[in-house]
């Protein structure tokens, strides 16, 4: 029997940033030999989104399927045993995973990610079941002090994270002809996709044009399509993993990212290692850690016309783009190398799990279907016709 720590990762089974920031841990450690890492995706029945198709190169990869309209004690129970009994530590955001935590407990101590806001309430409800809170930002790592002192004065801390740089001896294509915008995350509105349309009118009116690729998927690929119909500037695609992104990062000139809401982009991160210059939200949090005045630009939210703005002065300006873009990928290397970011976490990990385990056992936060001895069939049978009225 192996002497070695299992580090568990759950998260779902999803395209988007936080799948991409585990895989990039796993991947990117020297610190494999040191421990058995074991990665469970979490599969619900109702998340119709897309599933994430990148290679994780852990020792274990379980997917873990369920149904939400399921007995969720019964659906802990299942988990409880995959997240297996060695000693370790759990490295998680989902509420799920907590819940069973909350329920079974684990010999292994638990490490939540707070990414954003959304993750700040979860680490509120759930701090009984949390030995540590990590977060990627700094902002975000003193929000949760501010709200919970008493709980996590000491066990709230922040790592900062990092992607993938571009290899040795890479050269960024100067722009030429129409300047390539990129937008890069999920078609929701929450990101701020259905904007670019408008953004797009604003630059041909001060009598530029400009090439656009909207990369992502979700529920907006039919509005989008209905938006730009007739249009000969955009393309819709979907990449098919992190290299695919990174490829088309490069051939672009501006990340254009209207989002409303967001916590430490990893996207920004993306493309500013492969100079696509950010031109962004004003969001508190990462986003302005991030995207400083010589790296980019930050626009008020909704705000179409400073989006255009900003575009345009970098389009009427080639030379101040090429610059900005320089400096923008010499940020990225020296502070977001996600080589140097993922040995600080496991570094944290293996610490944390020959540490001692402190949450509590037996709590539970599940509603009263979900109780031991309810048949799955009538749970599931009652949950379904309360959706469908």
């Amino acid at each position: 029997m192996s002497n070695k720590p299992v580090i568990v990762f759950a998260f779902p089974d999803c395209m988007g940033g936080v799948a991409s920031f585990n895989r990039n841990l796993i991947n990117f450690t020297s610190f494999r030999e040191k421990c058995i890492i074991r990665v469970i995706l979490l599969q619900a029945e109702e998340d119709d989104r897309a599933r994430f198709t990148d290679i994780i190169e852990a020792d274990e990869v379980i997917t873990f399927r369920f149904s939400t309209l399921e007995n969720q004690y019964m659906v802990c129970k299942r988990l409880d045993g995959l997240l297996g009994k060695e000693p370790g530590c759990i490295l998680t955001d989902n509420a799920q995973v907590l819940n069973t935590i909350g329920l079974f407990g684990s010999a292994k101590a638990v490490i939540y990610m707070v990414h954003d806001y959304f993750y700040i309430n979860w680490a509120l409800e759930y701090h009984t079941s949390i030995d540590a809170a990590v977060a990627h930002s700094g902002f975000f790592r003193d929000i949760l002090l501010a709200a919970n002192p008493t709980n996590y004065k000491r066990k709230a801390f922040f790592i900062p994270y990092g992607v993938e740089q571009a290899a040795a001896g890479w050269i960024k294509r100067e722009p030429s002809g129409n300047l390539k915008l990129i937008f890069l995350g999920r078609l929701v509105s929450e990101k701020g996709v259905l904007l670019l349309k408008e953004i797009d009118e604003h630059i041909r009116r001060a009598g530029a044009t400009v090439d656009w690729t909207i990369v992502g998927k979700g529920p907006l690929q039919k509005d989008l399509e209905e938006q730009w119909k007739g249009a000969k500037n955009v393309r819709l695609i979907q990449a098919g993993d992190t290299a695919e992104v990174y490829q088309l990062l490069e051939e672009h000139d501006i990340l254009v990212f209207p989002s409303q809401f967001e916590g430490t982009p990893v996207s920004i991160m993306e493309a500013m290692s492969r100079g696509a210059l950010p031109v962004v939200s004003d969001l508190p949090g990462g986003t302005r850690d991030m995207v400083t005045e010589d790296l980019g630009v930050r626009c008020p939210v909704d705000d179409a016309r400073s989006y255009a703005d900003a575009i345009l002065v970098f389009d009427r300006d080639r030379r101040n783009l090429i610059k900005t873009q320089q400096t923008a990928i010499a940020s990225a290397r020296e502070r977001y190398n996600i080589r140097k970011a993922a040995d600080n976490y496991f570094s944290f990990l293996i610490e944390r799990a020959s540490g001692p385990v402190v949450h509590g056992v037996g709590i539970s936060r599940l509603s009263k279907l979900d109780r031991r001895g309810l048949p799955g069939w009538l749970v599931k049978g009652i949950r379904t016709l309360r959706k469908s009225k």
